[in-house]
């Protein structure tokens, strides 16, 4: 009996040991559970607060970032521009440049132009006044071959036409004679006419 006793004296014993090490262990699992909870809850915070703070350096950066981006821009755009405008005052000048060569050019080609051209009309009225000088030349020989031709036909024909005059005064006194004769037939006739048609009226009456 008495050992029966002690053993359920010594299970007892047990279960309150086991009783009391269940409890350490739940208490234990509980401060385990709690710090691991508070611990969760710390890194949470740690990492939300990196996170944020990685986000602050991230758009910090991205603003650093843009704003260098900006700032090369604008002096890529400022330094084309600049580019530009000494391209346009090169273009500019170089088409100044070529404007005024042009110019001279044609001015002193107009002025070659000119000086042919006064050189053609000074030849030209060179040879015209030549042409002329030659022509009245030309007409005044003429002039005087002509009067010399006008003496020597007056002067050979002269005789000619007194020729003629006189030949024709011949022939001019033949034909008034003649006409006189033949105008002496037909007053004959005429008067015979006119006595033969009173016979012939006298002889109709009878």
């Amino acid at each position: 009996m008495k050992s029966e006793s002690l053993i359920l004296q010594k299970l007892d014993q047990l279960d309150e040991r086991i009783q009391e090490t269940n409890d350490r262990l739940e208490q234990g699992l509980q401060e385990t559970n709690g710090r691991m909870e508070q611990g969760l809850q710390e890194t949470n915070g740690r990492m939300e607060q990196g996170l944020q703070e990685t986000n602050g350096r991230m758009e910090q950066g991205l603003q650093e970032t843009n704003g260098r981006m900006e700032q090369g821009l604008q002096e890529t755009n400022g330094r084309m521009e600049q580019g530009l405008q000494a391209t346009n005052e090169r273009m500019e000048k170089s088409l100044q440049a070529t404007n005024e060569r042009m110019e001279k050019s044609l001015q002193e080609t107009n002025e070659r132009m000119e000086a042919e051209l006064q050189a053609t009309n000074n030849r030209l009225e060179a040879g015209f006044q030549e042409t002329n000088k030659r022509i009245e030349t030309g007409f005044q020989e003429m002039d005087t071959r002509i009067g010399k031709l006008e003496n020597n036909i007056i002067n050979g024909l002269a005789p000619y036409f007194e020729n003629i005059e006189k030949h024709v005064d011949e022939k001019a006194e033949e034909i008034k004679e003649s006409v006189e004769s033949h105008d002496q037939i037909l007053d004959t006739l005429s008067s015979r006419t006119i006595r033969h048609e009173s016979e012939i009226r006298k002889f109709k009456k009878d």
